[in-house]
């Protein structure tokens, strides 16, 4: 596809139509309820304007045509030809999104641990409720495995952090979820919001948040750094 009208066209209706739904919101001063989102494409688009067509929650077919230099954004990009399209498209992506309390960046993915210390977690949490069903079990199972009694004939002070572990793991659990469901509310769902997690993700990535804490939000950001 040669000509570049058509490869914008092409591009912002199948890969961005989430930026075209913002436009429409800021730029058009449209509610988000009263239009089908999937319905917004770009109609044409040219030096001095760009028209978007979307459909309205009744039926009707609306055009918003948005001029180039009526179009606030941060970056004052100006349009004089095609070639500048791009740059003030992005920049009035950002603009639309953060009026609405959202980055540009959309995140539809799930991120799964993959480092030791997430993953060791799990093992943790596992540790936890085997403790809470049987306060001796992991004790009765390490007793029974060579290779961890010949550590921990090495490693006397394991025996000591077990117990205490054993006498406090109602403290622990109580403590360290507590504060991760906090974590959950404060910090992962707020940043969730932002990027527009579609609600299946954004349940996994709360349901990592309640075992590993704080790497999660961490891992989450860093998809788009």
């Amino acid at each position: 596809m040669s000509d570049p009208k058509q490869r914008i066209i092409s591009h912002m209706n199948k890969d961005h139509q989430l930026a075209l739904v913002d436009y429409v919101v800021i730029y058009g001063n449209v509610p988000l309820a009263s239009f089908v989102p999937s319905s917004v494409q770009i109609s044409d688009v040219n030096e001095s304007q760009l028209d978007i067509l979307y459909q309205k929650i009744d039926g009707e077919k609306k055009t918003l045509s948005i001029v180039w230099n009526h179009a606030v954004e941060r970056e004052g990009v100006a349009v004089h030809s095609l070639s500048d399209v791009k740059g003030k498209l992005v920049a009035m992506a950002k603009y639309a999104a953060d009026k609405q309390g959202y980055s540009h960046v959309q995140i539809k993915t799930v991120a799964y641990p993959r480092k030791p210390l997430e993953i060791g977690l799990y093992v943790f949490g596992a540790a936890i409720l085997t403790t809470l069903y049987d306060k001796h079990l992991l004790r009765r199972l390490a007793a029974n495995d060579r290779l961890f009694s010949a550590v921990a004939s090495y490693l006397p002070f394991l025996g000591k952090v077990h117990t205490v572990f054993e006498n406090h793991v109602k403290t622990i659990a109580i403590a360290m979820y507590g504060i991760h469901i906090v974590e959950i509310f404060t910090w992962t769902l707020p940043l969730a919001r932002k990027y527009r997690i579609p609600f299946p993700q954004r349940l996994g990535w709360a349901a990592m948040n309640f075992v590993e804490g704080f790497m999660v939000p961490r891992r989450l950001k860093s998809l788009v750094a």
